[in-house]
């Protein structure tokens, strides 16, 4: 089993490959806004996405799943598992940050290994146990990332982002 303090220290090394590829293409307006980018000539890779009942979080939880371009389901990739802020879902770093076209781009034609990034459903606060028994952390340590593995995903050594 893997320590919640080794994920984080993982985590830190792909979240920040991952963050410098994207922020070169970040444009910080004159209002603070931050502009997202865009990747007009990325094709994105297959995205998978599902749920299933975690015992640790006491619920159904959703998550999707996005393979680079050039890789498929079944593919042993490395995994980034992706956390989503606050009132949102598995479905926001896809659906509106648009995370499958950056991978694109930092895969498109560049020396960058391809990476899997892996979304789950984490609540909306902090992710450690709560009082109530929920545990997001919990649910991606002992059921998603051996979801993932089943999947031939490769978890031995994770990113996180998020």
């Amino acid at each position: 089993m893997v320590s919640r303090r080794a994920v984080l220290g993982l985590g830190i090394g792909g979240a920040a490959t991952l963050l410098a590829g994207v922020s070169a293409d970040l444009v910080i307006g004159r209002s603070s806004e931050t502009v997202l980018p865009h990747f007009p000539h990325a094709r994105p890779g297959p995205l998978l996405s599902g749920s299933f009942y975690s015992r640790a979080r006491r619920r159904r939880v959703g998550w999707t799943i996005s393979y680079p371009p050039g890789h498929a389901p079944g593919d042993a990739l490395p995994v980034c598992v992706v956390l989503h802020g606050y009132d949102s879902d598995h479905r926001y770093p896809f659906t509106t940050l648009d995370l499958q076209a950056a991978q694109a781009q930092l895969v498109n034609g560049k020396p960058l290994a391809p990476v899997v990034l892996a979304s789950i459903d984490g609540g909306d606060t902090y992710r450690h146990r709560r009082r109530d028994g929920d545990d997001p952390i919990a649910m991606i340590l002992d059921e998603y990332l051996p979801m993932l593995a089943e999947r031939h995903l490769e978890t031995h050594k994770i990113a996180a982002l998020g």
